[in-house]
């Protein structure tokens, strides 16, 4: 059993992350706040100078005048001012839906850590909107950079600037997004002075937005990741029990609370809220799991990279010879989900698109997305005492798994216009980790001949029945007939190209598949490459040739015969290296 720790966050992060320590003097400091409830930037000046080192022992000695102020922030914010917070202070973030729920549940100790992923995230989506609007170039994807620009110095000034660095904006300080959405602090952890001061932060840039009158224009994402997931990732999904995972050495009983928040969420159909307290969760279950099977300190520390979402299925520790457990503890299906779900380039990368603040609310309050996330939870916990429920899943996300998909409908577009000899696409395993680097490459190369076997297909067989619906209405004119006798003169030449196309693609995916991390020297890389380009530019001719529009027949036929010939090239050059294998 693994030793019940008390915390994940070093000593030093705890000393300046916590002070309980609530003066009513100092608490009750009004010059740091102004009427309307935003921050006093003159009276803060005062305070101390910014600093450009910021080194851990000058965040530090910052953070404990900074204190003062975070202190009036949760005296302000607890005397039931939610009434006198002006919208027209908050709507510049385009997230009222987050800060109406927020002021609507009120500031309580037991919500201080869900109120702080909320705001937080809310913070950064909204000044990667102001640097958007005023440099009209994508933010930085990291906020300590994104408060590091000059153009967020120009709009805000440097005290509003440094003040947030010094709390959320340099690892060597507070750091209070990453240490939340990381999952690292128990309720205890996060004093409610955090959530109240984010706020007010909110409230106060707002405000010099205002007097700039300064319009922010919102980014939005070009694809909804929480319709990814539901359309793509088919699971048989469980609700577990509390008491399942109580049981499990890999949730700490500190954290405890948040899992009984994530049921009390569900079964309140407050679905948002639930999936928020569960990503960072989450992250922490894999963590503990991935320190136990590696042996390897995963606390929060100063002048340390977190093991987070994205390096947990590296395939080496960082900085160390050594190889992560990983993979041999968890099974293909569980890794795979993931992989999927969270860091697929391509993917939905829920987690990123929700703790950067990119979806309201309401994008993502979706009961299937939940009760997915907490089935994968099971089949993880499941996994390591050696239950394998989703040993079958395969990732639709990694370009193997996209390949694999795009193989299954090109099969099913030729089987429209001839009756095709089955062609069994399984494989025992999907490898999608730790590939041979020219495999992304050459598996980019045959997804587009995929697209144009099924957009050949597609052309193929509506020219044909174009002209022959029009022959049967005695429309066609004469030149028209030669060309539809030309069609179907070549109709078995083009279906026995596309039909042979289709079973190199699969030879060739499979025939990647056999190998990991490098390809054998005996195959000749680039001439695989230059081979299958000149594939796909025949098959790009044949494409244009079978439109409607098109009538250049003796083209197409040109491109089939020497494609054709390319096809043994291709055949020979992989024959060639497993018998060099052997």
């Amino acid at each position: 059993m693994a030793v019940v720790k008390e915390s994940f966050i070093s000593s030093d992060i705890l000393d300046i992350l916590l002070d309980f320590n609530l003066n009513k003097k100092s608490c009750e400091d009004k010059r740091f706040i102004n009427s309307d409830l935003t921050l006093n930037w003159c009276k803060i000046e005062e305070l101390c100078d910014p600093i450009d080192d910021f080194s851990y022992q000058n965040c530090k000695t910052v953070i404990k005048y900074y204190r003062r102020v975070w202190k009036v922030a949760l005296w302000v914010v607890s005397c039931d001012n939610a009434q006198n917070f002006p919208e027209e202070l908050y709507s510049w973030t385009h997230r009222k839906d987050c800060i109406e729920k927020v002021l609507k549940g009120g500031f309580h100790e037991s919500a201080s850590v869900e109120i702080t992923l909320i705001l937080s995230s809310i913070i950064e989506y909204s000044l990667g909107n102001v640097f958007f609007t005023v440099s009209q170039k994508t933010p930085p994807h990291l906020l300590r950079d994104v408060l590091a620009t000059k153009e967020l110095e120009e709009i805000f000034g440097r005290i509003p600037i440094f003040f947030l660095q010094i709390l959320m904006g340099t690892p060597n300080g507070i750091n209070l997004r990453n240490i939340v959405w990381h999952g690292f602090p128990t309720p205890e952890e996060c004093p409610l002075y955090y959530p109240c001061i984010l706020l007010l932060v909110i409230l106060s840039f707002g405000k010099i937005l205002a007097e700039k009158s300064l319009e922010i224009t919102p980014r939005k994402l070009p694809y909804n990741p929480v319709q990814m997931i539901n359309e793509n990732i088919h699971m048989n999904t469980s609700m577990i029990s509390l008491d399942f995972l109580k049981s499990s050495e890999f949730i700490s009983p500190r954290h405890f609370f948040f899992w009984e928040e994530i049921f009390r969420n569900f079964s309140e159909e407050n679905y948002a809220s639930g999936i928020i307290l569960f990503l960072p969760q989450f992250e922490l279950i894999l963590r503990r799991i991935y320190g136990h099977i590696n042996g390897v300190d995963i606390d929060a520390k100063i002048g340390s990279y977190y093991v987070i979402l994205d390096t947990f299925m590296e395939e080496k520790l960082p900085e160390m010879d050594k190889v992560n457990e990983i993979h041999k503890l968890l099974n293909s299906g569980c890794l795979h989900l993931i992989y999927d779900i969270f860091i697929a380039p391509k993917g939905p990368k829920i987690r990123d698109k929700i703790s950067h603040g990119e979806l309201s609310l309401e994008e993502f309050n979706d009961k299937h997305l939940l009760e997915k996330l907490i089935t994968l939870v099971f089949e993880i916990l499941s996994s390591i005492s050696g239950f394998n429920q989703c040993r079958e899943y395969r990732s639709q996300f990694h370009p193997n798994g996209q390949l694999l998909r795009d193989l299954m409908t090109t099969r099913r577009a030729l089987n429209e216009i001839q009756n095709l000899p089955e062609i069994d696409f399984n494989l025992k395993d999907l490898e999608i980790f730790f590939r041979p680097p020219d495999e992304v490459e050459i598996v980019g190369i045959l997804q587009k001949l995929t697209r144009n076997t099924v957009q050949c297909s597609h052309n193929y067989s509506t020219s044909i029945r174009e002209r022959l619906e029009m022959l049967e209405s005695k429309i066609l004119r004469s030149r028209r007939r030669e060309t539809l006798q030309k069609c179907l003169e070549l109709m078995p030449k083009i279906q026995s190209f596309l039909q042979n196309l289709l079973q190199l693609i699969w030879k060739v995916f499979t025939f990647l598949q056999t190998f990991s991390r490098d390809l054998p020297e005996s195959l000749e890389v680039d001439k695989l490459k230059k081979f299958l380009r000149k594939i796909q530019k025949y098959s790009e001719n044949l494409t244009h040739s079978t439109q409607v529009s098109s009538n250049d027949w003796i083209r197409g036929s040109a491109a089939v015969d020497a494609g054709m010939e390319i096809f043994t090239k291709v055949t020979h050059l992989m024959e060639q290296t497993k018998s060099g294998i052997c």
